[in-house]
């Protein structure tokens, strides 16, 4: 794929990036209309219910990082199905763009979340083969995790403070 942006005139500095961001955007619509708008807080929920229950497992064959991204995708879809009777809408808007955008900022804080987790698992070796400098630091330093991981909730919080 970076070869393929090169050829469209990407400088080859900036590849990784434009790739990291197609893709982290296209995964952030993309969860929206798998999991619907109304149910981004349950998905929220369910992932941090996931990752507290993937970190606490102690069984060798979780070492494994595609391993634990099956166990968290499965624990996540199973939460989900739980959480989404309790949790409702996350974002709501005066107009139905308003709320769009809201929706929109949500799912990519998630995408977010969710790519600082498994980011963590892989040996930075086989991430760089894929993602530039720039997108490692921003999803692998310990300061961009503990943002990612308070994200969420601090965009849901902000966003509906005069709800």
């Amino acid at each position: 794929m970076l070869d393929l942006l090169i050829g469209f005139g990407v400088p080859k500095q900036f590849a990784g990036d434009v790739w990291v961001t197609f893709l982290f955007l296209g995964a952030s619509v993309l969860l929206v209309l798998l999991v619907k708008k109304q149910n981004l807080g349950a998905l929220i929920a369910a992932v941090y219910g996931a990752y507290a229950i993937q970190t606490k497992m102690f069984f060798d064959w979780m070492g494994e990082p595609t391993i634990r991204l099956v166990f968290l995708l499965l624990a996540s879809v199973i939460l989900f199905f739980i959480f989404k009777k309790f949790f409702g809408e996350v974002t709501v808007g005066s107009s139905l763009i308003s709320e769009w955008i809201k929706t929109i900022i949500v799912s990519v804080t998630t995408v977010g979340f969710v790519a600082s987790i498994v980011m963590h698992w892989y040996s930075k070796s086989v991430l760089n083969e894929t993602f530039s400098v720039f997108a490692l630091n921003l999803f692998r330093s310990d300061e961009a995790q503990l943002a990612w991981m308070i994200a969420p909730v601090a965009v849901i919080y902000i966003l509906n403070l005069r709800r």
